[in-house]
C-alpha cells in the first residue's frame, strides 16, 4: 500500500502555475502561510494498493498474477491557479504464465492478459513471446502484442497489433548487443455525436543499442 504525494510535496510546488515560477518572486505575493497552502494544494494525493501472487505449477511452468487499485485525487484551485480533477479509481489486473526448456533446451515462452479501468478507458491486452537460442550465443525473442482499448466517454474503441524480433548477442562477458524490429498496425474508430470518422496507422521501428554491465 502506498500513500504518496505527485509531485512531491515540498514549498518549491507552490510556484507551479504561477505567471512567474520563481519562489523568491512568489514570497513577494503571498505570506508563508499561503504559500504552504498554495504547495499543499498543487500536491495531489495518490492512494494505491497492490497485489501479487506466484505459483510454481510444475518444475516447467510458473504462473505469475497481480492487481492494483489507485486513485490521484483533485488539486483544487488556489493562487490563480485552476483546478486540476482526480483521476477517480483506476483498476488494474493481469496474469502471465512462463515455461522454461519447453520447445527445446534454454528456451523461454510466456503468454499473459491484462486488463485496465482507468477514468477514461477499458483497456484489454494480450502479449505472446519467446526467448529462443539459436546457436551457442545469438538468442531471438519473437513477440506478439494485441491490445484493444474501449472509450467509456465517447462511443469510440481501437485497435492495436505488434508483432517483433529481438535478438541479443553477447560480444564480452560485460558487452552485449541488443536489436529489435517490428511493426505497430492501429485500427480506431470514433463514433459520438461530436466526432465521427476513423484513422488507420502502419508505423516501423527499428531499436539497436548494446549493454554494457559492469
Amino acid at each position: 500500500a502506498d500513500y504518496l504525494h505527485y509531485p512531491q510535496l515540498t514549498t518549491t510546488s507552490a510556484i507551479i502555475g504561477q505567471p512567474v515560477p520563481d519562489l523568491d518572486v512568489v514570497k513577494q505575493r503571498f505570506d508563508r502561510a499561503f504559500i504552504k497552502q498554495l504547495a499543499k494544494d498543487r500536491s495531489q494525493t495518490s492512494r494505491s494498493l497492490s497485489l501479487t501472487y506466484s505459483q510454481a505449477l510444475s518444475p516447467r511452468w510458473q504462473l505469475n498474477a497481480d492487481m492494483a487499485v489507485a486513485r490521484l485525487g483533485d488539486a483544487p484551485a488556489s493562487g490563480g491557479v485552476l483546478a486540476i480533477e482526480g483521476s477517480g479509481t483506476d483498476f488494474y489486473a493481469g496474469a502471465q504464465i512462463v515455461g522454461t526448456d519447453v520447445l527445446m533446451e534454454g528456451a523461454t515462452v510466456a503468454a499473459a492478459l491484462r486488463y485496465a479501468d482507468v477514468q477514461r478507458f477499458r483497456i484489454y491486452a494480450a502479449d505472446v513471446g519467446a526467448r529462443l537460442p539459436v546457436g551457442p550465443k545469438l538468442k531471438v525473442d519473437p513477440r506478439l502484442r494485441v491490445g484493444y482499448r474501449d472509450d467509456k466517454i465517447g462511443r469510440g474503441h481501437q485497435w492495436t497489433l505488434q508483432p517483433s524480433l529481438r535478438g541479443t548477442y553477447p560480444i564480452t562477458r560485460s558487452l552485449e548487443l541488443d536489436a529489435e524490429a517490428g511493426v505497430t498496425f492501429i485500427d480506431q474508430r470514433i463514433d459520438d455525436p461530436v466526432t465521427e470518422g476513423s484513422r488507420d496507422e502502419r508505423s516501423w521501428f527499428v531499436n539497436v543499442g548494446y549493454r554494457f554491465t559492469f
